[in-house]
Order: C-alpha cells, then sequence, then structure tokens
C-alpha cells in the first residue's frame, strides 16, 4: 500500500504508524469515490521534479480503495498529480537518503481495457488513455536524478599468482617428446 511510504496512516476509522516512514506525513482514505472506479487526476506539469511538461494536463487512472498524501510541515515533497475532483495530493516525490522516491495511491500497472498489460483484469473499466508514458518519465527521473553509487565488496581471499604461462609451455613441449621417446622405443621391441 503506497500507505507504507508515509509515517502515518489514518484509513477507515484506524490510526497507523510505518516505520518505512519515506515521508513525514499523513495518509488518508478518500472517502468521497467508489471503492474501486476511473477517476482522473491533474498533472503537475510543472514539477521540480520529472520534467511532466509534455503530459496531458488530466489523465484517467485507476483508483482502488485509495489515499490521498498530507505531508507534515517542513516536509519538502513534489506533488506530481492531484484529484481533479478534491485537489487533495495523489501522488507524491521528494528526495531520500540519497535518492529519490515516487508515491502513488492510483494505480499504473493496469492498462484498462487494453491488450498491453498482458492481462484482462480490470478490462471492464474504459479507460481513454494510458499513464505509462508519464510513469516512464517519472521512472526515468528516479534514475537518472539519484547519485550512482558503486557497490564495492572487499574479498578475504587472496587469489594465488598466476600461473607462469612460459613455465607451462616448455612443460608441455618436454612431455610431448618425451611421450614420442617413449612410443618410438616400444615399437622398437
Amino acid at each position: 500500500s503506497a500507505a507504507m511510504a508515509m509515517n502515518g496512516s489514518y484509513f477507515e476509522g484506524y490510526t497507523t504508524t510505518f516505520d518505512l516512514a519515506l515521508v513525514n506525513g499523513t495518509s488518508y482514505e478518500v472517502t468521497d469515490l467508489e471503492d474501486r472506479q476511473m477517476t482522473n487526476v491533474s498533472i503537475n506539469r510543472d514539477s521540480t521534479g520529472p520534467d511532466l511538461s509534455d503530459m496531458p494536463v488530466n489523465q484517467s487512472v485507476l483508483f482502488v480503495t485509495g489515499r490521498y498524501f498530507v505531508p507534515d510541515s517542513g516536509q519538502d515533497v513534489i506533488y506530481i498529480a492531484n484529484y481533479t475532483h478534491s485537489n487533495l495530493p495523489a501522488m507524491i516525490a521528494g528526495g531520500f537518503g540519497q535518492g529519490n522516491y515516487f508515491v502513488s495511491s492510483p494505480h499504473f500497472e493496469y492498462e484498462e481495457n487494453g491488450d498491453r498489460d498482458g492481462t484482462d483484469y480490470m478490462d471492464e473499466y474504459d479507460d481513454p488513455d494510458s499513464e505509462w508514458p508519464m510513469l516512464l518519465t517519472i521512472s526515468r527521473w528516479l534514475v537518472d536524478s539519484s547519485p550512482t553509487v558503486a557497490n564495492i565488496s572487499s574479498w578475504p581471499y587472496t587469489p594465488p599468482a598466476p600461473l607462469p604461462m612460459d613455465l607451462i609451455l616448455i612443460s608441455a613441449g618436454v612431455g610431448a617428446v618425451l611421450i614420442l621417446v617413449a612410443v618410438v622405443v616400444v615399437k622398437r621391441r
């Protein structure tokens, strides 16, 4: 659930805290939409994170018992998209540690009423557009704007020195001569 990215959650009358806490703030259930439906979000085309300037102003997205996000005062976030019916944050992003995060309550993984996702799950919904180009832009931003970190491991085992090739070739040559001499001796007997 996208709620786990926040350190607090309020859903169906219960308050929960999560240790992951990528974002200091609370996620709240969206109570003015059906549990499962298509809804619209307005895209922040002036985003200071991923370049969304070429994205449509609004997109139709799959909503399943979703949430909106309210960061704590002083918590830096980039608002990616808001629900059009309430103007509350549906997608946020920002920096965490040495990288970035993206949190979305609406579901992008399905291409409703399309075959591109390889499943007919959720195909009963009519989706006039694809969110995948926006998700690709955001994914590229997540990778490209994060620092490159090399995973350098130390190895406690010291490999042996390589075998000297000239010694191997001389030994093979001497061995071949000895075998040839042995064959000649056996044939003469």
